[in-house]
């Protein structure tokens, strides 16, 4: 998983995603360095900003050659999710876009709930051939 992250919610987010589906994770910033020719499964996590993708995200979607690759995004919210969805398809040209998984929170707390969070992470775990999480 590369992920953005701007805030303490996207990097808690960032392992609860780890943890369930088991992945390498990377944090994007300017002294990242990875060799993303060996991954042929990438989740993208970001939090939205001004209802689109923020631009460290979309820089570093541009960079990779996503033909043959399948994308797993996860998208952390405290409203609308505006353009973010269209442009993650649109930036990954080549890809196999999975299902993305939307983590939405209210003033106080996260109004996704766990059961659709466990449901993503099985689909996901199922498709990179791990044993679905009871």
């Amino acid at each position: 998983m590369v992920y953005q992250s701007d805030n303490s919610l996207m990097d808690c987010n960032a392992l609860i995603i780890n943890l369930l589906i088991q992945c390498d994770v990377y944090r994007i910033g300017s002294d990242m360095q990875v060799d993303f020719d060996r991954y042929g499964d990438i989740d993208i996590g970001f939090s939205v900003q001004d209802l689109d993708v923020p631009d460290d995200i979309a820089d570093f979607i541009s960079m990779v050659d996503w033909k043959g690759r399948r994308v797993f995004p996860v998208v952390v919210s405290g409203g609308m999710c505006g353009n973010c969805i269209s442009r993650v398809r649109k930036l990954t040209v080549g890809a196999r876009a999975e299902d993305m998984l939307i983590i939405r929170y209210g003033k106080r707390s996260r109004i996704t709930k766990d059961e659709d969070i466990m449901r993503w992470a099985n689909k996901v775990r199922k498709a990179v051939g791990l044993q679905p999480l009871a």
